[in-house]
């Protein structure tokens, strides 16, 4: 009896150490991910890509190309595409906020509204109050999401109000290179292809836009966004 007492007071010995023996040297447990680091500018691809070689794709991916119908300076009527490498990494709500309305032909029939030359070309606005999309986090600096894509010619970004939390589906393409807007906007994406296309519609004739203080911005002839869909390389 005594030696089976000695046994037992042994075991409540070892477990006794297991379960206090080194609490104070234990890291504070926590369910927060380690935090991604900012991709910088230099590391993410903006290498030029062939139209011939990328096909429409049903898959959602990185590449869109967005078909529009513009006049030109000349008032001739033109057609062209606009290739879009978008950047997850960079903006992954946003990418995802724009992908989603790609698959779900929104951008289809929308216009580009505001046009600018020298600074940036802005479409996508819904027709309507019943088409509005949600509003999205602004993945830009001051908005405490690190965003090192600054908005040089070709860089797509989402527009917003002074909510910095506004964006929702309209979005621009620069057409120059605006440092007062880096940090402060969500940009996402990079122009591969097609840069002829926006100089096009840059170039197009603008009036006085009531909706813009009078700003000289509001094409004269409509500018319409045909299509915007996914592309693939071709196998």
């Amino acid at each position: 009896m005594k030696k089976l007492l000695s046994i037992f007071l042994v075991l409540v010995m070892l477990l006794s150490a297991v379960s206090c023996g080194n609490d104070e040297d234990k890291e504070p447990e926590t369910t927060d991910a380690p935090a991604t680091p900012a991709v910088k500018m230099e590391d993410l691809d903006f290498s030029e890509i062939y139209a011939s070689q990328y096909t429409v794709t049903e898959d959602v991916t990185d590449i869109v190309k967005i078909n529009v119908s513009y006049t030109d300076k000349n008032g001739i009527d033109c057609t062209g595409d606009i290739y879009v490498r978008l950047f997850k990494e960079v903006a992954p709500i946003t990418v995802a906020n724009f992908q989603k309305l790609v698959q779900n032909d929104f951008y289809t029939g929308k216009i580009f509204h505001r046009v600018c030359k020298n600074f940036m070309i802005q479409g996508g606005a819904p027709n309507s109050s019943a088409e509005a999309t949600n509003p999205i986090k602004g993945e830009f600096t001051s908005n405490g999401v690190v965003n090192n894509l600054k908005h040089v010619r070709g860089v797509i970004s989402m527009a917003r109000t002074d909510n910095p939390n506004s964006a929702s589906s309209q979005f621009f393409i620069m057409h120059g290179d605006k440092p007062h807007l880096n940090g402060n906007y969500a940009s996402f994406g990079y122009v591969v292809c097609g840069m002829e296309t926006v100089d096009g519609i840059a170039n197009t004739e603008v009036r006085a836009n009531p909706s813009m203080n009078y700003e000289v911005s509001k094409p004269i002839n409509t500018v319409t966004i045909n299509d915007v869909s996914f592309v693939k390389p071709i196998a």
